[in-house]
């Protein structure tokens, strides 16, 4: 049996994803794009425009003949929450950023040392919906394993054991999605430069924590059984926790064992690339870890490698886009 609720949800999440996209489009636009029939557009789009989520402007695209309505995103009608958690080397940080559907930066805030407990991520969370009053959807991004709405390994360990995204959700009112940083970082780098076929691997070298990856599998993220998926820290080279954690206190000490995690990870997944980012990402690392594929690896395996300063501006749009998957989900 159809589920209609279904089907009309994701043909208003294939209108949104578009309009999203920004610029004005007519309804035969919109038929183009999303392949839905005349009917269905109509029907979508008088709704938007009657909750006020776009409005209609006149256009004329030819010298003669009558002007057909065109369809805008209004980016005043809400915003969503994006909550990002930090270990700095050893400091704590929070950071807020309220952003239209489009992307554009309403308000950020930074919030740095102490412990970021639950009471703390909602405390500032309730702030920002005091001041912004049409955030309707929030995005968290946890530097650790989640499992089933927990947080379990944590680079921020004070947040252990809570459900943050559970707690903000029942206090704020609104749709909450919480997600393990690089995975969201990977999600947004995967639809801003890659085709829908491509395997792509994000590699993250901080200091004085472990590295952490993230890999895109043709469009979905690998996650695993129990979220684990990615934690090369984790992986058995005859080191303890602890010692691995004081290896990646420098370059020198963590760019042989980033080597070994790298080349190992190759010979599971095959990603077609590797992209490198962190403080401890340098030549040396980057160097390390070509040496260890070349080493182990066939050369029509080996991945190419890429290093970038930083990945900030697709973790903002992986939790944008996951913010507003989340939300249209639920309607």
């Amino acid at each position: 049996m159809i589920d209609t609720a279904a089907v009309r949800r994701a043909n208003m999440a294939a209108v949104r994803a578009l309009l999203r996209g920004g610029g004005c489009y007519s309804k035969q636009d919109v038929m183009r794009a999303t392949g839905l029939s005349q009917a269905t557009c109509n029907t979508l789009l008088n709704e938007l425009a009657r909750t006020g989520e776009v409005w209609g402007e006149k256009l004329r695209r030819h010298e003669v003949g009558r002007a057909t309505t065109g369809f805008r995103l209004d980016e005043d009608h809400e915003s969503a929450l994006l909550i990002s958690l930090d270990n700095e080397g050893g400091e704590h940080v929070l950071r807020q950023r309220v952003v239209t559907p489009l992307g554009t930066l309403v308000e950020e805030s930074t919030c740095r040392g102490g412990k970021i407990t639950e009471r703390v991520l909602l405390i500032r969370a309730q702030e920002v919906f005091a001041r912004a009053g049409n955030v309707s959807c929030v995005c968290l991004g946890v530097p650790g394993v989640l499992v089933g709405g927990e947080v379990r390994t944590c680079d921020l360990p004070e947040l252990e054991g809570a459900h943050p995204a559970r707690t903000l959700e029942n206090a704020l009112g609104v749709p909450v999605h919480m997600e393990n940083d690089m995975y969201l970082k990977a999600y947004g780098f995967y639809r801003d430069r890659c085709e829908p076929e491509d395997i792509v691997t994000l590699c993250y070298v901080p200091v004085g924590v472990l590295p952490g990856t993230a890999s895109i599998y043709a469009g979905t993220v690998v996650r695993g059984a129990s979220q684990f998926a990615g934690q090369v820290g984790f992986m058995p080279f005859g080191l303890s926790y602890d010692e691995v954690q004081e290896a990646f206190g420098s370059s020198e000490t963590a760019a042989p064992l980033m080597g070994k995690m790298l080349a190992a990870l190759v010979t599971v997944l095959n990603p077609g690339t590797i992209v490198l980012s962190g403080e401890l990402a340098d030549a040396r690392l980057r160097a390390e870890v070509d040496r260890a594929c070349t080493a182990c690896v066939p050369p029509e395996h080996r991945p190419e490698l890429l290093r970038v300063e930083s990945f900030d501006a697709w973790y903002r749009a992986g939790m944008l886009l996951r913010a507003l998957e989340e939300k249209d989900g639920r309607l």
